[in-house]
């Protein structure tokens, strides 16, 4: 539901004159690649607990980096970048959404109008609830489970196989990869020998 929320707001954004086309089409594959990358890592972990669980409840995440530290670090790292975090493939697309709004309030030199308020409440009010549910998950993955459930045994008895860590392993690498990448080149650095720019808005245009 949320990726299909900035898929609207992306069009709201092209439509009221903050990002060009190419952007537009730059932020429907970014957010696809979020969505793979980020989402479907906890997204998969969730659905293994809750199948030995029997519960889909946050506190199923209760003290799981304390319990499993290697998952436990990559499912923050996962967490951090939907968040944002500077360095992670999330906050390149965090960044071409607020980039646009900074540059139609510094060019506003008499204030801005009720399109860029309503726009500028749009993203906010959209990225800041969902850092607010990331940071409840991250907050539980550090947790003492409480008392009702150590005895309901919540977090304990099964093991995770294998395959969960290489598929934690490999996103979390993706993840700093094009998160490294694309930072250095918003603060204006390029990659020599990577043959594209990852953050250049016609990358992903048919034909380009």
């Amino acid at each position: 539901m949320f990726t299909i929320g900035l898929f609207l707001l992306n069009y709201a954004m092209f439509s009221f004159g903050f990002i060009e086309r190419d952007r537009v089409e730059w932020l429907i594959v970014a957010n696809l690649f979020t969505l793979v990358t980020n989402f479907f890592p906890i997204w998969g972990l969730l659905f293994f607990m809750e199948k030995h669980l029997g519960s889909d409840a946050i506190a199923n995440l209760n003290s799981f980096l304390r319990r499993n530290i290697y998952l436990g670090v990559n499912a923050v790292i996962i967490l951090l970048s939907l968040c944002g975090l500077a360095g992670t493939s999330g906050y390149l697309v965090r960044y071409y959404y607020i980039e646009p709004l900074v540059y139609r309030l510094s060019e506003a030199s008499s204030g801005f109008g009720a399109i860029t308020l309503l726009v500028m409440v749009l993203v906010i009010s959209s990225f800041g609830l969902l850092v607010v549910n990331i940071f409840r998950i991250i907050v539980s993955l550090f947790k003492h489970p409480d008392k009702e459930d150590r005895e309901e045994g919540i977090g304990t008895g099964f093991l995770i196989p294998r395959f969960y860590y290489v598929y934690m392993t490999l996103f979390t690498l993706i993840i700093l990869f094009v998160g490294v990448i694309g930072l250095l080149e918003t603060l204006g650095m390029s990659i020599p020998g990577l043959g594209l720019r990852l953050t250049e808005a016609s990358v992903f245009l048919t034909g380009k």
